[in-house]
């Protein structure tokens, strides 16, 4: 049985656009080293303590750069969210929501949500990531766990 010309043209330009695709989101990106779960270290100037293994009172974030989406836990409701914009050098969030748990004390998720709101540039240094705001201040500082 002989396949039309037609079809195999057909193919073959498929089978082109799936690669450049493929090489379109390779690894050669330099944002793609963001692409980690992190822990938050210091927030707004204040340390906070790590905690050797991952529990509920660990702030995390994993960051999914080919997704464009970042998802993990304030200390105690985790949450997901979009990135908005992301070049070498900015970076921002929105649509983050979460899970409601009634927690005693919110002040260090409240601090994180809102830091997270205030995120407009990023300086990623070996294992360390340190978000910063419109004015340019280190508002986060993170720890590459994976």
């Amino acid at each position: 049985m002989q396949l039309p010309i037609s079809f195999l043209f057909c193919l073959l330009s498929l089978s082109s656009c799936n690669s450049s695709k493929n090489t379109n989101q390779n690894n050669s990106s330099p944002n793609n080293n963001l692409h980690d779960i992190w822990i938050v270290r210091e927030l707004y100037g204040t340390p906070i303590k790590i905690i050797e293994t991952k529990t509920p009172k660990q702030i995390t974030l994993e960051i999914f750069v080919n997704e464009m989406k970042i998802l993990g836990n304030d200390s105690c409701n985790n949450f997901f969210g979009k990135i908005d914009e992301l070049d070498a050098k900015k970076i921002s969030f929105s649509d983050i929501g979460s899970t409601k748990k009634l927690c005693r004390n919110r002040t260090i998720p409240n601090s994180f949500n809102r830091a997270m709101k205030e995120i407009t540039g990023y300086e990623l240094k070996n294992t360390n990531l340190y978000f910063r705001n419109s004015a340019g201040v280190v508002i986060m500082q993170l720890l590459k766990v994976d």
